[in-house]
């Protein structure tokens, strides 16, 4: 966890988060997976939740998307008709989160962007004014793990709460991915210096600061992370991190 994510989160909240995250290690079927993001309801407001997973590219195409979907506490309904209606072809807020890679807090997205809007004037008549968006995307594969957070009234717009989806949605994708059995790669091993480098991300240190602990140079930094990404399947520093964890690589 980096600084920039410590300084809009009080003690509570990352105690939540680290309990959380840990939950996540032992999640081995959909219950528990269902049950580890309610959990979120701990650390920020959401009514409705729902997961999805698969190809965007082919999910974005297809009449009827070929994805594992999830339906954790959606409106009844709802989802019968997204799909009926196509609405993930013309959905903004996924168009926002694929163009961006971070949280969308769907009252502050801007439309008028050449994608329509009836997904979520629809939401809006299933009970859910407002909400987030979230996920991790392989930009390599285009496997997509995106999770949806709907609310009968205006949600929390603030960083604090896009800090959060950002450290925790990872570990929860991971948990997913566990329990379907999806097991990356084990056939790259971490040398003992990725080991090191990948512990000290965990800690949420800079490149720069690793380097210095290290005493070698900050594009060697960079250049273990990069392979500890590739190795591990990996799309980003906390993504690493998690994956690492799940596999016993490092300890919390």
């Amino acid at each position: 966890m980096n600084k920039e994510t410590y300084r809009h989160l009080s003690k509570r909240d990352l105690c939540e988060i680290l309990d959380l995250t840990c939950h996540t290690l032992n999640c081995t079927d959909h219950d528990t997976f269902k049950q580890n993001v309610l959990d979120l309801k701990d650390i920020f407001p959401f009514e409705s939740a729902v997961f999805a997973y698969g190809n965007i590219e082919t999910a974005l195409s297809q009449k009827v998307p070929q994805i594992n979907l999830v339906d954790i506490s959606y409106p009844e309904g709802y989802l019968d008709l997204y799909f009926e209606k196509q609405y993930h072809k013309t959905d903004a807020v996924i168009f926002e989160f694929l163009a961006n890679l971070k949280p969308v807090n769907w009252n502050k997205l801007e439309c008028g962007k050449g994608f329509s809007y009836p997904a979520s004037v629809t939401a809006v008549d299933f009970g859910m004014k407002d909400g987030w968006t979230y996920g991790v995307l392989d930009t390599v594969s285009m496997n997509c793990s995106i999770f949806f957070f709907g609310n009968p009234t205006c949600v929390d717009g603030h960083i604090r709460t896009e800090k959060i989806l950002e450290y925790v949605i990872p570990f929860l994708s991971e948990a997913y991915k566990k329990q379907l059995n999806k097991e990356y790669s084990s056939d790259e091993k971490l040398t003992p210096r990725e080991i090191e480098v990948i512990n000290w991300v965990k800690e949420g240190k800079s490149s720069w600061e690793i380097s210095v602990i290290l005493h070698c140079s900050k594009r060697t930094v960079d250049f273990h992370v990069t392979n500890i990404k590739s190795k591990l399947s990996a799309v980003s520093r906390t993504q690493a991190v998690a994956i690492a964890l799940q596999k016993g690589i490092i300890k919390f």
